[in-house]
């Protein structure tokens, strides 16, 4: 279950990586194709002007383009694995840890800095043998 979602996620998410680069390379070919098309035209008094207007509206959104492609990936990949961390986290924390700390306070130990420790340690072991555990299934 929890594989075949990981599986979706990561294929939207590699879909829409490629659907930017995509529509990222066709803009440029659009726009290179554009200016050659404009700079074999007959020179006229708005010339100049069309191709200053030209160059920095490329430029503009070359920039562009290749700003919001790194964020979004950024952002996409950041925002999904905190969610899946979080959700996961809370899952744990409201059934495991009950249970450790009952079995802590249960097991009485002189040395209470030790037990927390104990405790401590254990708790993210089992938090990370869960975390495979629930990848695997």
């Amino acid at each position: 279950m929890c594989t075949w979602q990981l599986h979706t996620q990561m294929h939207t998410h590699l879909h829409t990586h490629l659907h930017m680069w995509h529509m990222h390379t066709h803009m440029l070919t659009h726009m290179h194709t554009h200016m050659l098309e404009r700079m074999h035209t007959p020179r006229t008094r708005m010339h100049t002007q069309r191709t200053h207007t030209q160059r920095t509206h490329t430029q503009r959104m070359h920039t562009h383009t290749q700003h919001t492609h790194k964020q979004h990936t950024h952002t996409h990949t950041q925002h999904t694995h905190t969610q899946r961390t979080h959700t996961h986290m809370q899952r744990t924390r409201s059934t495991r840890s009950a249970c450790t700390r009952s079995a802590c306070t249960r097991s009485t130990c002189t040395r209470s800095a030790c037990t927390r420790m104990h405790a401590q340690r254990m708790h993210t072991r089992t938090q990370r043998a869960h975390t495979q555990r629930a990848h695997t299934h």
